[in-house]
């Protein structure tokens, strides 16, 4: 028997809460995340305080509810973008979650260096960070890739709760590959 209340509670908790099947992203922070992005569509993130906004090729188009913001990571180090859509995305295997949020994550290879993407999928919308790192940005900017992809935060009142197609179209889509 526990005679901790608060061992019982946590028993409680553990057998209360289903297992899933997708692992459970745990947030991790940085403090030289020092820098702010709020989107006009409400979500945000965390960047370094050497990021720099590049006007060129940022836009948002508030009818069609897209945004692309540019930000340069200084000394050849590499870039930022972030994106996001107004659409209902399918959910490819491979998804995890940020405190309930769906998430995936896709890297490769580019000819200026390693690009690394996390898109976001709730209901109505997708959020995208892509950050391409050059071998100089690696150094000072790869042990900064998981908090600034786990420093998302969603619009307010956004809602989460995906429908089963999402997930099964997802299934079928990418089964062949």
């Amino acid at each position: 028997m526990l005679r901790n209340p608060i061992g019982a509670m946590l028993l409680l908790l553990a057998v209360a809460i289903p297992a899933t099947a997708q692992e459970e992203i745990i947030r991790s922070y940085d403090s030289t995340l020092t820098q702010k992005f709020t989107s006009d569509f409400g979500y945000g993130f965390m960047l370094p305080a050497r990021a720099r906004f590049n006007p060129i090729g940022s836009e948002t188009n508030r009818a069609g509810s897209t945004q692309l913001v540019n930000y340069i990571l200084p000394g050849g180090a590499g870039s930022i973008k972030i994106r996001n859509y107004k659409e209902q995305q399918v959910v490819p295997p491979g998804y995890r979650l940020l405190d309930s949020i769906v998430v995936f994550d896709r890297d490769s290879i580019g000819v200026n260096g390693h690009l690394y993407f996390r898109t976001y999928i709730l209901r109505d919308m997708a959020m995208q960070m892509e950050v391409l790192l050059t071998a100089k940005g690696e150094k000072e900017y790869g042990p900064l890739l998981a908090p600034m992809f786990d420093s998302f935060i969603p619009p307010e009142g956004s809602d989460r709760t995906l429908q089963e197609w999402r997930y099964e179209r997802g299934r079928d889509r990418y089964k062949n590959q």
